[in-house]
């Protein structure tokens, strides 16, 4: 389509309910499927349309803007802002950053402005809408009910568990950001090393700059964080460790996601706070 489109990317969500994933990063850059949340939206936009993105952050995020000048995209002219303007000046293409959006729903959306029909109001419970020119920019939360969603989109940590490994279970294997490898059946970012020589399970992602030493077990379905250092002996399976984690040696995490020192077992519901740096831990530059 030859007209640039605008876009507003609402990634203001707080993290109350995921917490303590949320400790250290907002919602829209927690790991899915081995990528930061907010990025499954970017490159699905990025195929199919030219386009003015404004993210909209908290006040207090300072992470989405630095992650996004990390990344490009020669579709999208992205800028990132804490106070966005009040009302939008042409019809804009609103998109939820703290839920996975079908890349299938963006493109129906943009074949329909491209037609110059407009967007329908039917969409919003897809987390894919559109404000006339005039209208009122929302916050996350007035988008939420715009969607029909509530506080329980992404509400704890069982949901986003889930989420988690069942996106890396191939539903967006074809999305990658540029630098991302295939290595043995595992997804892997830029600058990761891998030692180990055991034999992966499915659906296997490591994030970059992440280190994962010698005879480590990767299950199925484990993700690992960008930067995150998992020690030798280690086995992961079907669990998260989230950005700037250690992982101990001979550690076992199994239905499980590790957050710095904290350890959410999906299994059973129960959170902890390891106390022993040298079983978990945060990593600090």
């Amino acid at each position: 389509m030859s007209k640039t489109v605008d876009v507003l990317l609402l990634a203001d969500r707080d993290g109350k309910s995921l917490w303590p994933l949320t400790e250290s990063m907002p919602p829209c850059l927690l790991p899915i499927g081995g990528k930061p949340l907010i990025l499954h939206a970017l490159e699905a936009l990025a195929t199919c349309v030219t386009a003015d993105v404004t993210v909209v952050v908290a006040t207090e995020d300072d992470l989405t803007g630095a992650m996004l000048a990390e990344v490009g995209f020669p579709t999208l002219n992205i800028s990132v802002s804490s106070i966005p303007r009040p009302f939008v000046e042409a019809d804009t293409l609103i998109i939820r950053g703290d839920i996975v959006i079908s890349p299938q729903a963006i493109e129906e959306m943009i074949m329909e402005l491209e037609d110059d029909s407009g967007l329908t109001r039917a969409a919003p419970i897809v987390g894919v809408w559109r404000l006339a020119a005039g209208e009122r920019v929302p916050t996350w939360r007035q988008a939420a009910a715009l969607s029909g969603y509530d506080d329980r989109t992404l509400p704890h940590l069982a949901a986003y568990w889930r989420l988690a490994t069942s996106l890396a279970n191939s539903d967006f294997s074809d999305v990658n950001p540029a630098g991302w490898l295939s290595i043995d059946g595992m997804r892997v970012g830029m600058d990761a090393r891998v030692l180990t020589r055991r034999a992966a399970g499915e659906g296997v992602s490591i994030g970059a700059r992440a280190f994962v030493d010698r005879n480590v077990q990767l299950g199925d379905y484990a993700i690992i964080g960008d930067r995150a250092y998992v020690s030798k002996g280690a086995r992961i399976t079907r669990s998260v460790v989230m950005p700037d984690t250690f992982v101990g040696a001979n550690l076992v995490l199994d239905q499980a996601i590790a957050s710095g020192s904290w350890l959410c077992q999906i299994d059973t519901g129960a959170i902890e706070r390891i106390s022993d740096q040298t079983r978990l831990g945060r990593l600090v530059a």
